[in-house]
């Protein structure tokens, strides 16, 4: 099977769509048959806990139903109130999915404690064993299927039917565990093993929830990928450096950028036009990123300009070897001087304290120079 990731090109988003359909309705189909066949057992043979558990497979399926239904929407083309596309619909069907096993981690706590409570008596029935036995075997498959499409796609969606699944295999385990013991030593253990499993449903579901949440709210691009981005841009001897590189997305196969470019202001304006253009659709092809560049004009020659550049650049090294500046240019006829200042996010000094501190080096300079400085945080 081919693995495709957020890099991919534009096809891959029917490829994506394929594979998680397949995973839904796997999983519809699947938890409908044990569904059927645990039912059908409890009737014949009277058994409550394999009629239940049934029941429960049954209700497995809507965690399937609802990934469907995200990946049909995230395939719907881009219309006039969402000219991006429907991708992010994934992201909300794997949080609605997470959402559904805390809700299911907290009704099997506050079963587990009304069972120590209550005392409940542990009936055993080797049909229940077998049913038990047989949902076992389903979710392994589910799990192994749904990890292996999630490492093909990296889906919200898929990674939380994933964990679905293997809360339910660590659940029928402590079950089944819990019923063997009971019949060997006649102690029941079901409900406080119960907990046990029901903090740890809790626990995946939260983690689960924050992920969905992070892709939603838009989560930082890893910084590999930011390199790979600045390489392809760096890749041309016109380019003198890159800066101000915003990366972000619509889903998982559309995704946005836009960067500035510091190139001599001596190059020709169509002749940068063209430079520029070609960068992008290099960027479009290898990384299916829609790249806008902005330039920013430099003067190489202006020998009071390079000066000034290796002074504000001891400056500012000065202070923290983790600044980058770049940007820096005259203006008001040479009355002025500004330049971008890239900063580490969690830099503790404001930005406005900062600003100052630093010019007040500058003007010691030059003091008929106006600073402007504009801070970026990282």
């Amino acid at each position: 099977m081919e693995r495709i990731d957020n890099h991919s090109n534009v096809d891959d988003l029917k490829i994506r769509v394929k594979y998680g359909n397949f995973a839904s309705i796997f999983g519809i189909v699947s938890n409908l048959l044990a569904s059927i066949f645990k039912i059908v057992i409890g009737l014949l043979f009277g058994s409550v806990a394999v009629l239940t558990s049934g029941i429960d497979s049954l209700s497995d399926s809507v965690s399937s139903v609802v990934g469907l239904v995200g990946f049909r929407i995230s395939a719907t083309p881009a219309d006039k109130e969402h000219p991006y596309g429907h991708q992010r619909m994934e992201y909300i069907s794997g949080l609605v999915v997470s959402i559904a096993i805390i809700v299911v981690s907290v009704l099997l706590f506050q079963s587990s404690i009304q069972k120590i409570v209550n005392n409940d008596v542990l009936i055993f029935s080797y049909w229940l064993i077998y049913a038990i036995i047989f949902s076992i075997v389903v979710k392994i498959v589910q799990f192994i299927v749904y990890t292996s499409i999630h490492k093909k796609i990296n889906s919200a969606s898929v990674k939380a039917m994933g964990f679905d699944a293997l809360s339910n295999i660590i659940t029928l385990i402590v079950v089944l565990a819990s019923l063997i013991i009971y019949k060997l030593t006649d102690i029941n253990l079901d409900g406080y093993a119960s907990i046990v499993v029901a903090i740890f449903i809790f626990v995946g579901g939260i983690k689960l929830i924050k992920y969905s949440s992070s892709l939603l709210l838009g989560e930082a691009p890893k910084e590999e990928e930011i390199t790979q981005l600045k390489e392809i841009i760096l890749d041309n001897n016109e380019v003198i450096s890159v800066h101000d590189i915003i990366l972000h997305s619509y889903g998982p196969s559309i995704r946005y950028a836009s960067a500035h470019v510091e190139l001599d202001s001596k190059l020709d304006n169509i002749y940068t036009h063209n430079l520029v253009d070609s960068i992008e659709e290099r960027v479009l092809k290898e990384k299916n990123i829609s790249l806008v560049l902005h330039i920013d004009p430099l003067n190489t020659e202006d020998k009071y300009l390079n000066k000034l550049k290796r002074q504000v650049e001891k400056i500012v090294y000065n202070i923290s070897s983790d600044f980058k500046y770049h940007d820096l240019h005259f203006t008001d006829n040479k009355k002025g001087l500004h330049f971008d200042l890239q900063i580490p996010y969690e830099y503790d000094m404001s930005n406005e304290e900062l600003i100052e501190t630093i010019s007040k080096e500058i003007v010691l300079l030059n003091p008929s120079l106006i600073i402007t400085v504009k801070i970026d945080r990282e």
